[in-house]
């Protein structure tokens, strides 16, 4: 099961940072991806240099005013804005099933809560699509990362009512999310 949770490291000491495509191209991956950061290639198997392919940028958060949801108390600058985003592979012993529910932030009963936060994605204005995550709302940063990269962007996602029901939806209103296994 692999979820992004916003965490540097995983419980076995393995690093991983999120990655997806340039913000401003209008193909490539639609997907945020957890990569390693202990990379290994494929001996021989590779050529260096562009060939005009696909191609995959370190993701990083763009929006700069989260200090009033977000709980920083794991990063020494209390702002994730323009750092490099980390991620984590989650590993959910003896449970099988994993949800993401947007909009909620507890779990359906017998369920597990892993951890509750936000809906992220690309901008509106990105030239491609990004499939939604939810991100811890305790987050943290890649050390050392700070400074737009102008790679792939993370934004918090809010709800539009009107196509959506005002009510219960709130015009705006960021929405929130819980990660759940049973």
């Amino acid at each position: 099961m692999k979820q992004i949770a916003i965490r540097y490291d995983d419980n076995w000491g393995h690093l991983w940072i999120a990655a997806g495509a340039y913000y401003t191209h209008t193909g490539g991956v639609s997907n945020f991806l957890c990569l390693h950061l202990n990379v290994s290639y494929r001996n021989g198997r590779f050529r260096d240099g562009n060939q005009g392919s696909s191609q995959i940028y370190g993701l990083e958060y763009r929006d700069s005013w989260l200090s009033s949801l977000m709980d920083f108390s794991l990063i020494e600058t209390h702002s994730t804005y323009q750092h490099s985003v980390p991620c984590a592979v989650c590993l959910a012993e003896r449970r099988t099933t994993q949800l993401m529910i947007p909009g909620r932030v507890t779990c359906p009963q017998g369920w597990t809560r892993e951890y509750t936060g936000y809906i992220m994605s690309g901008s509106h204005s990105d030239k491609h699509a990004t499939s939604p995550i939810c991100v811890d709302d305790t987050p943290q940063v890649v050390p050392g990362t700070q400074g737009s990269q102008n790679g792939a962007h993370l934004y918090m996602v809010e709800t539009r009512c009107a196509s959506l029901l005002c009510e219960p939806y709130t015009d705006y209103r960021e929405i929130s999310c819980v990660v759940c296994t049973l």
